[in-house]
């Protein structure tokens, strides 16, 4: 493989991260995924012994200090760095795989941003420095500083010759359990593997991810006292999340009574968490009309669409059962039934929504966000799945400097739930975005805002014009 130049990596690395074109697409190959075009992938080192003129290593011993990230703990750039280019979709960490050259030798441009926050949200939740998730505040910190004891998460970025890196974010402390009793999870084809092996972790979020529906994203999420149990082959692994000697550890319980061995009388309903037990732990036809009281279920204790046409036997429920005025068009959810279109009410499963506004508008300041447009709907309350099907465009320009790049987000309230970004050729002349966002999360009132700023050669504030915003809202 040739060397690439200083020139021509900061050129490629440019044009990754400015590019408005999609990224590699992938094909399957035999047993695995692979692009269907070579990616650059970068690695660094702090120093690089035996390496031949064209910057090759034949041993992984030659690489001191080998990462996958450009900076250090303090925040100081590693002195080498490796190229490779592969179809595979994950980096190799086999630092002969890479080509070496010395960064010191070029002249670079470098800055490194820490940031921390005592919040402790799913990562999903935090969002980043640039946009905060929802009542997340993130702090500052200096990256040769130690970060806090109170921190939960550390936010990094770097930039090198102008070209950014993604937010990176990992967990530099566990929280405290949210009590959600016993985490129970079977995981068929596989073995037990070393209880805090990277083999558990990953089982761990697997059984977390089952058994709440949230998506955690590390283990130590869960918080310390967290309980978890996987049944595997070749029996089951136990282990409760500590803080061994300022170590997020995983250790075997003291003593275990297992689910299978329960003693008569012994459990009762105090010493059940809630919501642990549900209908896929109840075996068919066990709890029959002679296991229950007369009168101790009542509407309160029975969640809201769980009883359907089929748990309900044949001509069992007559009119007699039914309280008079009891069962109304509000309280009546009609499946497969032939209902004419005179029998349903305007905009009862379709609620359009328009706003256009021909006028122009702008941010202060080129680089900073600005709202565009925004429009309610109100889908009312309703049994089963509502949608908001949101489009929205805008002529955006500036009124002078060069080529350029517009962003855009589309928000609901203050969530952001779609971003972009389209290259702009020059100044006056402008340029069209449009997009649309299928919202699926949608319920009673929202209102939607379309957001805009530019970026690169932006001589004055941005402009946008001709702002149009469509919601159509559907409910079933």
């Amino acid at each position: 493989m040739a060397r690439m130049t200083e020139t021509e990596l900061r050129r490629a690395l440019r044009k990754i991260s400015t590019s408005d074109a999609p990224g590699p697409s992938a094909e399957r190959v035999g047993a695995t995924w692979e692009y269907t075009e070579p990616v650059l992938y970068l690695a660094y080192a702090v120093g690089i012994a035996n390496a031949t003129s064209s910057g090759i290593i034949t041993n992984q011993s030659d690489a001191t200090s080998f990462q996958l990230t450009p900076f250090n703990p303090s925040g100081a750039l590693l002195d080498w760095r490796g190229y490779s280019f592969s179809k595979s979709m994950y980096q190799s960490g086999d630092a002969t795989d890479y080509i070496w050259e010395d960064i010191t030798a070029h002249s670079a441009s470098v800055n490194f941003l820490r940031f921390y926050t005592n919040s402790d949200e799913l990562m999903v939740n935090l969002g980043t420095p640039d946009t905060p998730g929802t009542g997340v505040t993130w702090i500052s910190v200096d990256p040769a500083a130690s970060v806090p004891a109170s921190a939960f998460w550390v936010a990094e970025q770097y930039t090198i010759n102008s070209v950014k890196s993604e937010w990176a974010l990992y967990p530099v402390k566990a929280g405290v359990s949210s009590n959600m009793g016993v985490i129970s999870y079977t995981k068929a084809g596989s073995n037990k593997p070393v209880l805090n092996d990277a083999v558990w972790q990953a089982d761990v979020l697997l059984a977390a991810t089952a058994f709440t529906g949230l998506p955690y994203s590390s283990h130590t999420e869960l918080g310390y006292g967290s309980v978890v149990v996987i049944g595997y082959d070749d029996g089951k692994l136990y282990g409760i999340l500590k803080s061994v000697s300022d170590v997020d550890t995983w250790v075997l319980p003291a003593e275990f009574i297992d689910g299978d061995l329960i003693v008569d009388g012994t459990v009762t309903t105090d010493h059940l968490a809630a919501n642990t037990i549900t209908a896929g732990d109840i075996s068919a036809d066990t709890i029959t009309s002679n296991e229950i009281a007369a009168d101790t279920i009542t509407a309160t204790e029975i969640v809201a669409s769980t009883i359907t046409a089929t748990e309900i036997a044949a001509s069992t429920i007559t009119a007699d059962k039914i309280s008079t005025y009891a069962l109304t068009s509000t309280n009546a959810t009609l499946e497969n039934a032939i209902v004419g279109t005179l029998s349903i009410a305007g905009n009862a499963v379709t609620q359009p929504v328009v706003s256009t506004v021909a006028s122009s508008t702008s941010g202060t300041t080129a680089g900073t966000w600005f709202a565009a447009g925004s429009i309610t709907i109100d889908n009312g309350s309703s049994v089963g799945t509502i949608a908001n099907l949101i489009t929205f465009s805008s002529f955006i320009y500036v009124t002078s400097g060069g080529n350029w790049t517009a962003s855009y987000r589309l928000k609901r309230g203050t969530t952001i739930i779609d971003t972009g970004a389209q290259g702009v050729p020059n100044n006056t002349a402008g340029g069209i975005i449009t997009s649309f966002f299928l919202d699926t999360t949608a319920s009673g009132s929202n209102t939607y805002s379309m957001e805009f700023k530019g970026y690169g050669d932006v001589g004055s504030p941005v402009y946008a014009n001709n702002r149009k915003i469509h919601v159509l809202g559907a409910k079933r």
